[in-house]
């Protein structure tokens, strides 16, 4: 005698069969041992639940299809989660080097910084399929970084990436990361231009950029002197021809240092040459036999201005305290040129005071609505007459301008 079991497609029939094959399997050895125990190999051996779906399937490609997607899905968002985790962590550690490299207390910067060092040795742990970026995270110990997204490449003064197919490659490097009222930005510029663009989150969001586009930054080719220093030349020309130009219309502030300590003591004349005719109520650190002086106009083709390096922002400090000018004054000028925060205390006593005075200012401004940068701009025809009030370095100066007998109100929006 022969027993056929007959199997319905797309049903659940295959599973029952071999859940009832396990059990007579495990009856048949219970009844012939002796063991005090055993266990069901049978129903052990269950199918998972891709088995069962592709199983019951009307069309077992498509689940198959459906189920290798659900995994990758899976994959993807265990790889997100890692990359965020990554990418927390290196925030933390790029704010734990910046405020040991700001303050003034060796104890807490030593502290900073072993911290800082922590989250390092954590990130090498760090799958490389899930964030490719470990790599780059060393440069964290040395200069301020932006990480827009965890899906995001960290961007930092200095670093230079290429895009595009071979022989058709587009170079940009990255300058100085500015902070303001808001979200960070940083400058960038590409090959053989004058412009820093300053970019924020959103637009490095933007970017995507790969690992393979930091690879072939390393491929950077050398800009030609000449045409450069021609580039620059007509920049500046083009730029400070208009008569309320001024320095932050070059579109430097968000440039890096070296290119700046490069280019500037080849345009320092032609730059401060161009500012001496501007309209603009905008003072420039200026040395003048060796003193410092904040000067417009015309008066800036009695000196030499201080570079907008980070050695020039030394040197302005150095020579602050000795100036006799007002903590304000100096405050304004630092955040203008090198957009930097002027230190308190630097001035002493007289300092200390006006730093107080100027607080309280700050705190009555920030409860008034802040109207967009866009309100800048004016008719170039109207007759203007303005008062600026001081604002603390990386906040917004504001204006009270009238202009055609309308009193309005604008504010110039300091680097990010």
């Amino acid at each position: 005698m022969q027993i056929y079991y007959y199997l319905s497609d797309r049903s659940m029939d295959w599973y029952r069969y071999t859940l009832i094959q396990g059990k007579r399997g495990w009856l048949g050895d219970v009844l012939a041992s002796q063991a005090r125990d055993t266990s069901n190999p049978g129903a052990q051996q269950a199918l998972n639940d891709e088995e069962i779906l592709l199983m019951i399937s009307r069309d077992p490609e498509a689940t198959q299809r459906a189920l290798d997607a659900r995994r990758e899905a899976l994959r993807a968002e265990a790889r997100h989660k890692v990359a965020r985790e990554a990418a927390n962590l290196l925030i933390q550690a790029d704010a734990r080097y910046r405020d040991a490299r700001e303050t003034t207390d060796t104890e807490r910067a030593a502290r900073l910084r072993a911290e800082g060092d922590e989250r390092l040795k954590d990130l090498k742990r760090i799958d490389v399929a899930a964030w490719p970026w470990a790599r780059l995270a060393e440069r964290a110990r040395e200069v301020e970084m932006i990480v827009a997204s965890a899906a995001s490449a960290p961007v930092f003064e200095g670093l230079r990436v290429g895009r595009g197919k071979p022989g058709a490659v587009r170079y940009h490097e990255f300058g100085r990361v500015l902070r303001g009222d808001g979200e960070r930005r940083i400058g960038r510029r590409a090959h053989g231009f004058p412009v820093w663009e300053l970019l924020g989150d959103e637009a490095l969001r933007a970017l995507d950029l790969q690992p393979a586009d930091v690879d072939a930054g390393a491929g950077w080719p050398d800009e030609d002197e000449a045409e450069l220093q021609n580039v620059l030349e007509a920049h500046i020309d083009g730029v400070l021809r208009e008569r309320t130009a001024t320095y932050e219309d070059l579109g430097w502030l968000g440039a890096s240092d070296a290119w700046l300590t490069r280019w500037w003591p080849r345009v320092e004349k032609q730059v401060r040459e161009g500012l001496a005719p501007s309209t603009a109520e905008q003072v420039y650190p200026l040395m003048v036999d060796g003193a410092l002086t904040l000067a417009s106009g015309l008066k800036l083709r009695g000196g030499e201005l201080l570079a907008p390096t980070l050695a020039g922002w030394q040197r302005f400090l150095e020579v602050a305290p000795t100036s006799g000018l007002k903590f304000g004054e100096l405050r304004e000028a630092g955040s203008a040129f090198w957009a930097r925060k002027f230190p308190r205390g630097l001035l002493g006593t007289q300092g200390a005071a006006e730093t107080e005075a100027d607080g309280d200012g700050d705190r009555r401004q920030d409860a008034e609505p802040r109207p967009p940068a866009s309100t800048r701009s004016r008719p170039r025809s109207c007759k203007t007459s303005s008062t600026a009030t001081a604002s603390a370095p990386g906040r917004t100066a504001r204006r009270r301008r009238s202009i055609g007998g309308c009193s309005t109100t604008s504010c110039s929006s300091a680097p990010r």
